[in-house]
């Protein structure tokens, strides 16, 4: 398991944070990081803060094709088209800082197709597809 310091650090500081048995594998297998990893060619994690301070992604390149799986990257793809981060995904100010300038990070790399939790796939860019709405 790939993760950044800065998770490991908010769930070994608060016991409220997130429950760690769920959140993090056993020390010996996890691999901490910080910032990017290139896992393997076409295939690296991206450092996401906003969500929250160790948030991260996946960036799947094939061919001409980019996907992010952005994970709680926004809570739903308005905040992505509008660059936009609300309290309910991100709760402190600082992480909201960190989670548009992560939006606006995963949005250079003009993805196809950009996947998150809690909506359906988003194609960011009109100009490339029918349809850029929820699906």
């Amino acid at each position: 398991m790939f993760v950044q310091h800065a998770e490991v650090d908010n769930v070994d500081a608060d016991a409220y944070y997130t429950d760690a048995t769920w959140a993090l594998a056993p020390e010996g297998q996890r691999q901490s990081l910080d910032g990017d990893l290139e896992l393997a060619e076409g295939i690296t994690i991206l450092a996401t803060p906003g969500h929250t301070a160790g948030h991260q992604s996946l960036l799947v390149e094939a061919g001409d094709e980019r996907i992010v799986i952005a994970g709680q990257a926004v809570w739903n793809t308005i905040e992505y088209v509008n660059e936009v981060a609300t309290p309910s995904n991100s709760e402190t100010s600082e992480l909201r800082i960190g989670a548009v300038e992560s939006i606006r990070r995963i949005k250079s790399l003009r993805p196809s197709v950009v996947v998150f939790s809690h909506c359906s796939e988003h194609r960011p860019h009109p100009d490339d597809t029918a349809d850029s709405t929820d699906r």
